[in-house]
């Protein structure tokens, strides 16, 4: 297969395939790059086609690792922007293909394009899901916070439309948000005490978005650091292990597990919850709930 290797503007890309007026933009996912085996495999079928792949660097990535420019959403979406009007400037017919991290960028930048056909691969979530659930956030006052949505005329006109595309509707402050981001947690607390608000709009974006795309965590835990690791509902023990490390699924025996807010009102103590028996010892079948804190045992 030919390979032409370019750049837009000062981004490193390729163009896969012979020369053709009908192009796929490809967007590769997280720790990966412009030639990952993803868009390798997929240019070569679209080269059989007739179409071209257009595969190019997001920022921290690829030839562009040693950027300092970090790979955040609006610097990728204008790169984004970028690569399509290259595009657009060569073929007549233009389509995505997006992985992982690329799709969810892809749905941003390209809302408004036309485009021929659009390909989502992800392997954490289900993109499907993610184009049928949207979820739609509405700016109030900050006087308005708290207020009944039913004592809000232009929020309940938006939510009767959205009603009809089964579409989720968040109500925030961004001027709130923005006060609140500058604050330390204990002036944030009281903050939100004042305004009577329970969770800043936030951490409410963050468990909505969690459910609609069908995501949970759980957390491991050590003398150096505690993580979180994101994996689907319905994920069970083994497969949660194996985001770790795939030795941890393959030579998986048990996972000591604890809620995570049972562990909290112990102040963390692990050993204090193992002698009042709220450490479960779970097996193969377990399926991992939102805020386990688990200790894998495995052996390879």
């Amino acid at each position: 297969m030919e390979v032409q290797k370019l750049k837009i503007g000062s981004i490193p890309a390729i163009l896969w395939g012979k020369d053709s007026d009908k192009i796929v933009v490809a967007v590769h996912g997280s720790h990966s790059s412009k030639i990952d085996d993803c868009t390798w495999v997929f240019a070569e079928e679209a080269a059989k086609r007739g179409w071209q792949t257009l595969s190019f660097d997001l920022p921290q990535h690829g030839e562009r690792v040693y950027e300092t420019g970090p790979c955040m959403v609006d610097a990728c979406v204008e790169e984004l922007h970028a690569v399509m009007a290259f595009a657009r400037e060569r073929a007549e017919m233009v389509s995505v293909f997006g992985c992982s991290m690329g799709a969810y960028f892809s749905l941003l930048a390209y809302v408004e394009e036309k485009l021929e056909k659009v390909f989502f691969l992800s392997p954490v979530t289900d993109m499907e899901r993610v184009i049928r659930n949207i979820m739609y956030a509405c700016n109030i006052s900050e006087e308005e916070l708290g207020t009944p949505v039913s004592d809000l005329p232009l929020v309940m006109r938006l939510k009767e439309r959205l009603a009809q595309e089964d579409a989720q509707l968040l109500v925030i402050s961004a001027k709130v948000e923005e006060e609140l981001s500058m604050l330390e947690p204990e002036e944030k607390q009281l903050f939100m005490q004042e305004l009577g608000i329970a969770q800043s709009g936030l951490d409410q974006l963050v468990q909505e978005s969690y459910s609609l795309l069908g995501l949970i965590s759980f957390l491991t835990a050590g003398e150096d650091e505690v993580r979180a690791w994101t994996i689907t509902r319905g994920t069970k023990a083994p497969q949660a292990a194996g985001k770790i490390h795939t030795d941890f699924e393959r030579g998986f025996i048990k996972a000591e597990v604890i809620a995570f807010d049972a562990l909290r009102e112990l102040g963390g103590d692990m050993l204090a919850a193992k002698e009042k028996g709220l450490v479960r010892q779970e097996g193969k079948e377990y399926v991992m709930q939102d805020g386990d804190v688990v200790l894998f045992k495995f052996n390879v």
